[in-house]
């Protein structure tokens, strides 16, 4: 019997019987197949037995036989008897690469030939595609002569290829169930579940679903490997950096009661894996941190001006899409230094649907990332899309709710926000909540929920509609034939803007009033304008990039021998005007050594800062030109001749400033002021004239 049959007798062995459409639908074939799979095993039962043991009536299948014979099937032996379970060449391959991601020690073809109760040139035949599907993920699969095969790899790495090979096996259709319980089938991934729902419930850090899962599986992995002894207390993992406090505690916690529910002693190092995965595929972040980040932040800023420039299309002052985007390049940021991946289930969707944003989006990354800060796949670019996606939705957004709408997709804010963003734009919605599938009963529960708007298939008895993550015209018109069957007025967006100025002039043209006009007009505007996003706050709460760079704090012509010494030139400049401390100097050249010259953002500058704000006093940021270009390692920008440092007390008072420096960089104009002026007045004259002014004057 394949693993599939196997799994089908032991449903019949628990329960009774198997209703046939049901599973067919379950492992996604047809009926036809899964009543050749009947045939097999009651063709099982009958040689082990010696009678009929399976009845099949009105499509229902039932087991006819006494608890001593189920002794008989010997289901236990069954478990890893590849002679007896008749796997396919496929599920063969998958098991083969999970034996060499769990194996410790070289293995042979005769020990996978043996295993599996097929010839050694079924097993050269199985590599061939194996060897493929490693090279394709990088995988370093090393085969020496006479001793055997293996995965040339760390313990973190190996953890990465067991997710990944989980996830490529579950994506196949025939395996979406079943070989997930084949390797978990002696741990209670349930209860793992309900142990990261309530950590999820107690920190307020929530995953999406395939964060979840991907989670629930690494969990899972540290348990079987813990029972088969393949797990130690590592050193790897004190390697790893940009753990926050909050994942942490959280995973503390997870860990401990792992431990506890499950009887094991699961090493100490393995808070610190868990904590990983919260903080590199949640939707967690630490806001007293965001202004540390300051090429995550120019980048971030930088990636809105190209985005922008190219469609014409001022997405500078959607604040929104900027701290998503700077929380997205985070988590980037985070995964690529600790291996890991993320998956978008939605990327061939969003590829076909934003073809031309697409395409910017790839040039500029593909233009800007060779400096090796961070590396983007198409899962990451993606999810970038979605948020550039949502920002331009959002650009004709007015507002106004009346039905309380819960939504619910598999992939987290990226999106929701797309889905919300068209919901807004068509309908007057009450938009309660955001959340990923397994978290639906606790908003149900916090909110009163009329209609819950899903990407995912759903059983709910709350009324839903099932849309596309992009809404198309048929996902609108399901949506409102549901609100009207709930009793709701269909009020669009325009319409409604429309209607209530067509009400003010019927009550001015009978009033004649100009003064009622003009303050109910204002009403009007103040209840639709776009403030929400506005980058431009209250006076005072953003810096300007003329606040931060003065005569004080650019110097020219300043000679240095190394890169260190011109960080150390560009600090001392804040050092003396007390904007920080020189711990903070130290840490700016850590960080360099640390992560490499990734701070060099563009041709012939360099952005210092620190990846934390320990010994910053307040806001500031300084520049000095170099006599002599120094190298700081960067192949693509070296040499580098201006030295900018930024430090920062907070998430938001640089971002302007910051967004500025970006967008004049791109120009040729002010970089030709910028080498050639002879004194610190002529750079800040151009700076006063060209710089976003926030403060109305």
């Amino acid at each position: 019997m394949n693993i599939r049959q196997k799994h089908m007798l032991n449903t019949l062995v628990n329960d009774g019987s198997i209703h046939i459409g049901t599973s067919a639908q379950k492992f996604n074939v047809g009926e036809r197949t899964i009543r050749y799979d009947l045939d097999v095993i009651a063709d099982y039962i009958s040689t082990k037995l010696q009678h009929q043991g399976l009845m099949i009536k009105n499509n229902i299948a039932h087991l006819m036989i006494n608890q001593d014979e189920i002794q008989d099937l010997r289901l236990e032996e069954m478990d890893n008897d590849y002679y007896e379970i008749k796997i396919s060449s496929e599920e063969r391959m998958i098991m083969i690469l999970y034996d060499l991601c769990w194996a410790t020690d070289k293995m042979t073809i005769q020990q996978f030939a043996d295993k599996y109760f097929v010839s050694r040139g079924t097993i050269n035949s199985d590599f061939i595609e194996i060897k493929k599907w490693c090279h394709k993920r990088h995988i370093p699969l090393v085969s020496l002569k006479g001793k055997g095969i293996y995965i040339d790899a760390t313990e973190k790495q190996r953890r990465a290829y067991l997710s990944e090979l989980i996830r490529s096996s579950t994506k196949l259709d025939h395996y979406k169930d079943f070989i997930f319980i084949e390797w978990f089938k002696d741990i209670d991934v349930e209860t793992i579940k309900t142990i990261v729902t309530k950590a999820e419930k107690k920190y307020g850090i929530w995953l999406t679903d395939i964060a979840f899962e991907g989670l629930s599986i690494h969990i899972a992995l540290s348990i079987k490997r813990y029972q088969s002894h393949h797990i130690s207390e590592s050193h790897e993992a004190s390697h790893y950096t940009d753990i926050d406090p909050l994942p942490y505690q959280m995973a503390s916690e997870i860990v401990h009661e792992i431990n506890r529910q499950f009887e094991l002693k699961l090493p100490e190092t393995e808070i610190i894996y868990v904590a990983i995965h919260l903080g590199g595929k949640s939707s967690y972040l630490n806001e007293d941190d965001v202004g540390s980040h300051a090429l995550v932040e120019y980048y971030a800023i930088n990636m809105i001006i190209h985005v922008g420039n190219i469609l014409k299309v001022d997405l500078k002052q959607d604040k929104r899409l900027l701290d998503g985007l700077i929380q997205h390049l985070r988590a980037c940021r985070y995964r690529y230094k600790n291996d890991m991946v993320i998956e978008n289930p939605l990327k061939e969707d969003l590829i076909e649907s934003y073809p031309n944003l697409y395409q910017i989006l790839s040039l500029f990354i593909n233009d800007t990332q060779d400096q090796g800060y961070i590396r983007f796949n198409d899962d990451e670019m993606t999810y970038v899309l979605l948020h550039f996606a949502a920002a331009i939705n959002r650009r004709s957004q007015k507002s106004k709710e009346i039905p309380n709408i819960l939504v619910v997709c598999s992939t987290g804010l990226g999106t929701s926000e797309l889905v919300v963003s068209s919901l807004n734009r068509y309908f007057k919605l009450k938009i309660q909540a955001c959340t990923a599938l397994h978290q639906l009963q606790y908003y149900l529960g916090k909110y009163p929920i009329d209609l819950i708007i899903t990407t995912v298939p759903l059983e709910s008895i709350v009324p839903h509609v099932r849309v596309h993550p992009i809404l198309t015209d048929e996902d609108n018109n399901n949506i409102r034939k549901k609100l009207s069957e709930l009793g709701f007025e269909i009020i669009n967006q325009e319409d409604s803007i429309t209607k209530e100025l067509s009400i003010l002039m019927d009550h001015y043209m009978k009033d004649k009033d100009d003064s009622k006009l003009i303050n109910e007009l204002t009403e009007l505007y103040q209840k639709i304008k776009p403030n929400e996003n506005s980058l431009e706050r209250t006076m005072g709460e953003y810096k300007m990039l003329s606040e931060l760079l003065t005569d004080q704090t650019i110097q020219l012509n300043i000679d240095v021998p190394d890169w260190q010494e011109a960080i150390r030139a560009s600090g001392k400049i804040l050092a003396e005007q007390e904007y920080i401390t020189d711990d903070y100097i130290q840490a700016s050249i850590h960080s360099v050594k640390e992560y490499g010259p990734y701070i060099v953002i563009t041709k012939g500058v360099a952005l210092a800062h620190a990846t934390n704000n320990q010994g910053v006093l307040r806001t500031g940021m300084s520049l000095v030109r170099l006599k002599t270009p120094v190298e700081f390692g960067n192949a693509n920008n070296d040499p580098v001749r201006f030295v900018f440092t930024l430090a920062t007390i907070d998430s938001t008072s640089h971002l302007v400033a910051l967004s500025d420096l970006a967008e004049f960089l791109e120009r040729k104009e002010f970089m030709n002021i910028l080498s050639r002026a002879t004194e610190a007045e002529q750079l800040i004259k151009y700076i006063k004239e060209n710089e976003t002014n926030v403060k109305g004057e």
